[in-house]
């Protein structure tokens, strides 16, 4: 583990933006997957309005139902294409009617002080092989951040939470909030006061390993 600046420039890609009222962590294992899925090209098994229920009013109006799969469309959306070409997801808490969904192809730029993590490879869930390396990499995460995890807890304002993953070229693409479902719940259950939590998928790397970096700061309360 090392802290590092990191500078990063990703060309323009889809990205999401989510306000919700929901109470209690912003993220638990496959808890955007079925909202992900239907902003996609293919679309989702399960109705979104069904699942979200402080989103619904926002999404009904573009919401439709074809040969068995819900679609969410017109949210700027349309050249999303696959789920695995979304790059960015950023997950924000909102009061009461403020609940809301937004699309663009946003390039995806910045500098940040982050601890970054290395991995031989990033798990993800629903495949035996990746679920193996996803136990692996939660049990590191739990002994390279112990004592961050207590710094960040001591924060006492509202924490925004940034995961940036890098994959490594000729390695199998991932979708994004599947890599989050095998980190998040060792990070949401460690770290108190979770309000925002952004992820970007970085371009690959040609390293022999992936990797991970970190960060997590106080917020205003006013910005959410």
């Amino acid at each position: 583990m090392s802290e590092i600046s990191l500078n990063y420039s990703v060309e323009p890609a889809p990205s999401v933006h989510i306000q919700t009222s929901i109470a209690g962590n912003l993220w638990t294992v496959e808890l955007w997957k079925v909202l992900i899925d239907a902003l996609a090209r293919k679309g989702s098994k399960s109705n979104p309005c069904h699942r979200y229920i402080d989103l619904a009013p926002f999404l009904q109006e573009y919401l439709s139902h074809i040969e068995g799969r819900y679609f969410l469309q017109g949210i700027n959306n349309d050249s999303f294409g696959d789920d695995s070409k979304i790059r960015s997801i950023v997950i924000k808490k909102c009061t009461k009617g403020s609940e809301r969904v937004r699309c663009a192809m946003a390039r995806l730029e910045g500098a940040s002080q982050c601890i970054g993590i290395e991995f031989h490879y990033f798990g993800t869930i629903g495949d035996s092989k990746y679920e193996e390396q996803s136990k692996a990499n939660r049990e590191k995460l739990k002994l390279e951040l112990a004592e961050r995890f207590e710094r960040w807890n001591a924060q006492e304002r509202p924490k925004a939470l940034t995961l940036w993953f890098q994959l490594r070229d000729g390695k199998k693409d991932r979708d994004l909030d599947n890599l989050a479902d095998a980190l998040m719940p060792t990070i949401s259950d460690k770290i108190k006061g979770i309000d925002m939590i952004r992820l970007v998928k970085l371009n690959c790397s040609k390293a022999n390993n992936e990797q991970l970096y970190i960060n997590c700061e106080p917020i205003d309360r006013t910005i959410l």
